[in-house]
């Protein structure tokens, strides 16, 4: 665990276009300025304003300071969500290696606690030896074409985050290879739990499917890793999104690997199994089932993990939420049966 918060005074939500400087966009309007519409002008002083504050705040190195940024795509007035976010951390210690450095965190990786919070950031600073570390997320709702085109978008950026008369080269550090990849599979919207996305993060050669919250878009709610093969036929299978009523994807309900859990949380729950093995062995000889009652679906990867794998268990699942029902069958190969079964329900009322 560890905190990832970011206290107010120090996170930077900036409307900064990613392929153009702000000082050369704004000279760009001055010749037609009176056919530009009031938001593109709006915009474009803000880049200026921030390009001001980024040089007198980041002039220096401030030891233990981390800061956020939003780094939009240029051409779009409309857009809500950010192309990058660009984490600023510099080194509680001075570095003996790099100066400055970036870190680009493959697709489908942000989440992981190195790379998503304060504590795991820092870290990761550390073992960068270096004074300052660039962390960048690729944020979902955008195609990212290669490691090198990443680079290039975001090479005068950080020029402008480096201390002044920083003199050294900055690198691209990453893990693996390339930038990962994010694909789509499904979308709706819950009246319960609102927007949600179930998609495929492809890294180093695993995938693995997720369904995310877009309230909480760094918490993966459920996540299985897919067999090998699926990749192709998942992405060719995807429906549009949020149709009416989306058809179900082919490929997920054959894709999932029930020999891997991937949530470190799910193997202490199977841990503490042999501290009940008293119950399982009278269940058995009584020719029995041993219930079990789990509030929550989510995609329903320990449920169905469960049944698979421990066959005495009877279980019964408690979901508030059909939508959440409804995208478990749709997409995480999870079925009801004779010692499955799901009940829409709140679960606080149903075990009371």
């Amino acid at each position: 665990g560890g905190g990832g918060g970011v206290g107010r005074e120090q996170v930077i939500r900036s409307f900064v276009s990613v392929d153009v400087s702000s000082l050369e966009s704004l000279e760009a309007l001055r010749a037609g300025a009176e056919s530009v519409p009031p938001s593109v002008l709006v915009r474009h002083i803000q880049e200026v304003q921030w390009l001001g504050l980024s040089r007198s705040d980041y002039s220096r190195v401030s030891r233990g300071k981390r800061t956020v940024l939003d780094l939009f795509e240029a051409g779009d007035e409309q857009q809500l969500d950010p192309r990058y976010t660009l984490f600023v951390v510099d080194a509680a210690t001075r570095g003996t290696g790099l100066g400055v450095g970036v870190f680009i965190v493959p697709q489908g990786r942000e989440m992981e606690w190195l790379f998503a919070t304060d504590e795991g950031q820092k870290q990761l600073c550390e073992r960068a030896n270096s004074d300052r570390l660039i962390v960048v997320h690729l944020n979902r709702g955008h195609s990212f074409e290669s490691l090198d085109r990443v680079k290039e978008e975001l090479s005068p950026k950080v020029l402008e985050l480096a201390p002044t008369n920083y003199k050294g080269k900055i690198p691209f550090l990453t893990v693996g290879e390339g930038v990962g990849t994010r694909t789509t599979v499904f979308e709706d919207v819950s009246s319960f739990s609102g927007e949600f996305v179930v998609e495929d993060c492809s890294a180093d050669g695993v995938t693995l499917r997720r369904l995310v919250f877009r309230d909480n878009p760094n918490v993966i709610q459920s996540e299985v890793q897919l067999r090998p093969h699926a990749t192709e036929e998942t992405a060719a299978a995807a429906p549009s999104s949020r149709a009416a009523s989306p058809p179900t994807p082919p490929a997920a309900a054959a894709a999932v690997d029930w020999d891997v859990l991937t949530f470190e949380h799910h193997e202490s729950l199977l841990a503490g199994l042999p501290t009940v093995l008293p119950l399982f062995k009278s269940a058995h000889e009584k020719g029995e089932k041993v219930r079990v009652t789990i509030v929550g679906l989510g995609g329903g990867v320990f449920p169905a993990f469960l049944h698979r794998h421990v066959p005495l268990t009877s279980i019964d699942v408690v979901e508030l939420d059909p939508a959440v029902v409804d995208v478990a069958k749709k997409c995480f190969e999870f079925q009801e049966g004779e010692r499955m079964r799901v009940h829409v329900d709140d679960g606080l009322k149903y075990i009371a």
